[in-house]
C-alpha cells in the first residue's frame, strides 16, 4: 500500500508529471498553501506520465501492488 504522511494533503489523487519531470504526487505539508510534491519511486504506469490516460491513481497503484507485488516491490512515496 502507498503511505501517504498523515501532515501532507493531497490535490488529486495521480501521480503525475509536471515541470517536475519525475512522477509525483501534488499536495500541501502541514496546511502550507504552497504546493509540494512527494516523489514517487519505482514501478510506474503510463498514466504517471500521460494525464489524458487512465491510471496513475493511488487507488489503481495500490492495486497494482497487490495484484503484482514482485513488479511493485520496493515502490511507492518517498518522503
Amino acid at each position: 500500500m502507498i503511505d501517504i504522511p498523515d501532515n501532507f494533503s493531497m490535490k488529486g489523487d495521480r501521480i503525475h508529471v509536471s515541470s517536475d519531470p519525475n512522477p509525483h504526487l501534488t499536495g500541501r505539508w502541514n496546511g502550507q498553501r504552497t504546493a509540494d510534491h512527494i516523489p514517487y519511486h519505482g514501478q510506474t504506469t503510463l498514466g504517471m506520465f500521460d494525464n489524458s490516460l487512465p491510471g496513475g491513481s493511488i487507488g489503481e497503484v495500490n492495486d497494482l501492488m497487490q495484484k503484482f507485488p514482485n513488479t511493485f516491490n520496493d515502490s511507492g512515496l518517498k518522503w
